[in-house]
């Protein structure tokens, strides 16, 4: 686990301001522990639920089951075992992609999972109060670079100073820390480990085809805006996922499909032919069978 971690934002000066974030020390911790005790008893009385009282209510509406606490465990497992055999090898690259892209789909449904379970959760006393112990620890965490001084002066300066833009980064980067959380997870778990080093994606998790340029899970062209394009004479021109051009107002570029696809359109956009007619005037015509009601 990292104890130190620097980093650097703009001040509201408009400054580069180089800061570091460091382990909070054992009487940082206490005082931490302190805050959280006292946050979830001010919560109670003000009645916020309790996470026990909160586990109660999402069985009770079936917003949490044992059935969905079995899939979280199912999935992980699969995970796990997937991992085993990327890193055992002996496999075709195929084979591989197809069980890196299974272990990406088990993580998706569990974070499906966790959000649905943490939609009751993230509303509990304990909740609160570990978001100010958190707030906390970083007006106690966070230190100029240079001098080596905390940068906020007190846990008040902090709140007071909670939205300026190097405050939400101080945030984020102290409690990447205090959870030895890795920024670049995704990146760097093992499927997209895998699919980086065979090619399937570029060091930043980003599908590339053969010729190296971007493209979604299914292999169709995207821009850096993540939109549908096709390769045209050197230029990307924006089509929809079933690869027609379209213009820049969303419809349908003839021109351009006609360009693409070297054929020109027998009858005149917009023209009936002459069996569009007949079919037209046929539907036109009543049935004398038919009952008028």
């Amino acid at each position: 686990m990292a104890k130190n971690k620097m980093f650097e934002g703009i001040d509201q000066a408009g400054n580069i301001i180089k800061l570091v974030a460091k382990y909070p020390t054992q009487e940082v911790i206490n005082e931490g522990d302190l805050i959280y005790n006292i946050e979830i008893s001010k919560a109670i009385r003000r009645g916020v639920m309790s996470r026990q009282e909160a586990v109660f209510l999402s069985k009770e509406r079936g917003l949490w089951t044992d059935a969905n606490e079995k899939d979280f465990e199912s999935f992980r497992k699969r995970i796990r075992e997937c991992e085993i055999k990327l890193k055992k090898g002996g496999i075709s690259k195929k084979i591989g992609r197809r069980i890196a892209e299974e272990m990406s789909d088990c993580r998706t449904k569990i974070a499906e999972l966790v959000s649905k379970r943490d939609s009751l959760m993230g509303h509990t006393a304990e909740n609160y109060a570990s978001a100010i112990r958190d707030q906390f620890y970083v007006s106690a965490c966070v230190f100029d670079a240079e001098t080596d001084e905390l940068y906020f002066d007190s846990f008040e300066d902090y709140l007071l100073r909670s939205n300026e833009t190097l405050s939400l980064i101080a945030y984020q980067e102290v409690l990447y820390l205090i959870n030895d959380i890795d920024p670049d997870y995704a990146r760097n778990n093992a499927e997209n480990q895998y699919m980086i080093k065979n090619g399937i994606m570029d060091e930043n998790g980003r599908y590339r085809n053969e010729e190296g340029k971007m493209v979604d899970r299914e292999g169709r062209r995207i821009n850096k805006n993540f939109e549908f394009v096709l390769d045209y004479e050197g230029e990307e021109i924006k089509c929809d996922e079933f690869g027609t051009p379209l213009t820049k107002d969303g419809e349908i570029d003839i021109e351009m499909l006609e360009k693409i696809s070297g054929e020109k359109s027998e009858e005149p956009v917009g023209e009936a032919t002459e069996e569009a007619q007949e079919e037209e005037k046929t539907e036109e015509t009543p049935n004398e069978d038919s009952s008028t009601f």
